[in-house]
């Protein structure tokens, strides 16, 4: 009957220690990232700043939306509103998009009109992954990273 308990505790601590490990400890270091957006050296309002990082397991996946200045703040989808994100090398995509009338009003599935439509008014070659010419490294610390559209 010793063996049993034995092994039910030793089972026990087993499973404690590998669920700690995967889980982790909940207290992943975020760095503060900010920084401005312009294009044609005008602050860029109401564009969505994306950090999305290089490799797998280097960072975590943070956005912010500039405002009338530009400037953003990147919130990470692990952490709190303005929290940044984790250190680690980012491909950075930046879109802004805005309604816009279409030319042939359609109908959706369901027969309800569609009168407008989203288009990116930045750039393209800044909204996607493997066109943006955009990165960004993220260090211990504060981070400012600025971006200059043309």
């Amino acid at each position: 009957m010793k063996n049993i308990a034995t092994s039910a505790s030793l089972f026990v601590l087993t499973l404690s220690v590998a669920f700690t490990g995967c889980l982790g400890s909940g207290k992943e270091p975020m760095e503060y990232v900010q920084g401005v957006v312009t294009m044609n050296n005008a602050p860029v309002e109401g564009a969505t700043v994306t950090f999305t990082p290089k490799s797998a397991n280097g960072g975590t996946v943070a956005a912010g939306k500039t405002d009338a200045t530009g400037t953003y703040k990147l919130n990470s989808a692990t952490g709190k509103s303005g929290a940044g994100t984790k250190p680690g090398d980012y491909i950075v995509t930046i879109k802004k998009l805005e309604k816009y009338k279409l030319d042939k009003p359609t109908v959706d599935s369901y027969g309800n009109p569609i009168t407008e439509g989203l288009r990116n008014s930045l750039p393209e070659k800044y909204a996607g992954g493997k066109s943006t010419p955009l990165t960004a490294t993220v260090v211990s610390g504060k981070n400012t990273c600025d971006f200059k559209l043309e």
